[in-house]
């Protein structure tokens, strides 16, 4: 469990680095520096997400049902947020939606173990 966050983690820091490479909508075909503080500020808030993801589940010991839930909850309110302030306008620079990706793979991650979870949990009281 912790191995998949983690690699959740990368994947979204992955996404937000190289999504600097795509300056978004231009009229001009300049280049541009990469924007190094833009991607920056993204790979602070992936990295706040996945500790709080990390607080709330607790990976190193069994996790509930409970705790997914939870989890899911404040995931898919951090979405609406996010959708609604930052990546919910269009023509941006390709580090802008990278928030928005992680926070998709979250919740699915998130879902996904919260089914796991019940149904481990399920087994385990019917033995």
């Amino acid at each position: 469990m912790t191995t998949l966050m983690l690699l959740l983690w990368g994947n979204g820091l992955v996404h937000a680095i190289l999504g600097g490479l795509n300056p978004g909508k231009v009229s001009h075909r300049a280049e541009h520096p990469y924007p190094v503080g833009g991607v920056l500020e993204f790979c602070i808030i992936i990295t706040v997400e996945s500790g709080l993801m990390f607080a709330i589940v607790r990976p190193f010991n069994l996790p509930r049902l409970r705790r997914f839930v939870i989890a899911l909850a404040v995931f898919i309110a951090l979405s609406i947020a996010d959708y609604v302030f930052i990546s919910g306008w269009t023509d941006q620079d390709g580090y802008c939606y990278s928030n928005r990706y992680f926070l998709f793979c979250a919740v699915c991650f998130l879902t996904a173990s919260a089914f796991l979870s019940d149904s481990l949990q399920a087994r385990t009281r019917k033995a």
